[in-house]
Parts: C-alpha cells; structure tokens; sequence
C-alpha cells in the first residue's frame, strides 16, 4: 500500500527562484548593469545587494533544500552575467559561477536537480534600453541578442537537462501590448483610432479601435 505521506518515484518536490531576486553581487565579479539596477537606484528605497547572497552561499541554500526533501531547484541565468552588453563579449567568471553552480559536489550530492530559466525578468541593460526607446522589448536588436544569449546557454552548460526561456511569457508578452498602446497613445489625438502597430495581433477586427 502506498504511504499516502510519501511522493511517488519520480516526482519532483521543488523551489523556485530567479537570480536578481537572491544572488546578489550584481555590479561585481564582472556582471553587466541592468534595468533593474537604475530603477531601485531612484527609488532609494530596496537594494538589491546582497539579497540572500546566493552568490557567495548557495551551498548553504542547497543543503537547506536537502533538511526540507526538496529534489529540484529553478534558478536563473543573469543574462548580464555572462554577456556584460547583451551581446558580443563573454564573462568568463559569470559563466564558471554557474557551472559550479549546476555540478557543485553538494548539488550533486544532495540529488538536486537544477531546471534553469534564461530570462526571469531582467534584460540585458543595452538591448532593453535599445528596445525601450521604441516603445517595446521585442525588436529584432533585441530577439537576435536573446537568441545569441540562448544558443551560447544551450552549447556551455550541457549539464542542465531542464531548461525555460523565459518566466512567465504570458505576463512579458501582456506587458508588451500595454507598452505598446501606451506609445501609441502619444502619437494620436483623442477620439482617433490605433495606429496599427499598436493594435491586438490577432488579426483584423470589426471597426476601428477607439482610445478610452
């Protein structure tokens, strides 16, 4: 009879979480700036150094996984961490971060098996910003560098199996469309309809669309 208080073989009891959210070190050790960091700057308000310092102690978080039977773990790639620009030259000390991360003896050990996220939420500071400027994140600059970013992710760390792109599409994807409405509302007086590129991609609709 199957103990109805222990997971079945196979089941994975996991945690979550995203790099800016725990590692911190974020102007250090070679990582590139990113949106994020100018924001909290203004607002003066939280930092995002050190977090829990995951940089410097996420042998202890996995021993932590370990006391609470956790057998998988989601983390996140600071994409600045290893393209410092969004693109072209490579951190080398970001990238031996994470491979130590993801064949740590302790990780290995401790049976964790790491599911890795390439974009939880943070851009690359010169492609968001090339991207911003024209009133979304999705311009061709911007999916090529993601794209490169990707590619490089997939060929260096071929100890990961489980892999997102990116956290919670649906949500960056609804973001996007309020941007771009948002743009679009500058350019046109009250009353007139959407210029097209700010209207819904789902095809033609009935009518014109109408700024509230």
């Amino acid at each position: 009879m199957t103990n109805p208080m222990q997971f079945p073989d196979g089941f994975v009891f996991g945690g979550a979480t995203a790099a800016y959210q725990v590692e911190g070190e974020t102007r250090t050790h070679g990582k590139g700036k990113v949106p994020w960091d100018d924001f909290l700057a203004a607002q003066g308000r939280f930092s995002p150094d050190p977090a829990s310092d995951f940089y410097n102690k996420y042998p202890v978080d996995i021993d932590l996984c370990q006391r609470f039977g956790i057998n998988g773990i989601r983390v996140s790639i600071a994409w600045s961490r290893i393209f410092p620009n969004g693109t072209g030259e490579i951190n080398h000390e970001g990238v031996a971060f994470y491979h130590e991360l993801f064949v740590h003896p302790a990780t290995k050990r401790r049976r964790l098996s790491p599911t890795v996220t390439l974009d939880h939420f943070v851009y690359a500071r010169r492609p968001f910003t090339y991207g911003r400027r024209r009133g979304r994140s999705s311009t061709r600059t911007t999916i090529d560098a993601f794209v490169e970013y990707a590619k490089f992710c997939f060929a260096e760390f071929t100890e990961v199996k489980h892999w997102f792109t990116f956290n919670e599409i649906t949500r960056n994807r609804r973001g996007q469309l309020y941007r771009r409405q948002l743009a679009a509302r500058r350019e046109v007086s009250p009353g007139q309809g959407l210029p097209a590129h700010a209207q819904h991609d789902g095809g033609p609709r009935q009518g014109r669309r109408r700024l509230p």
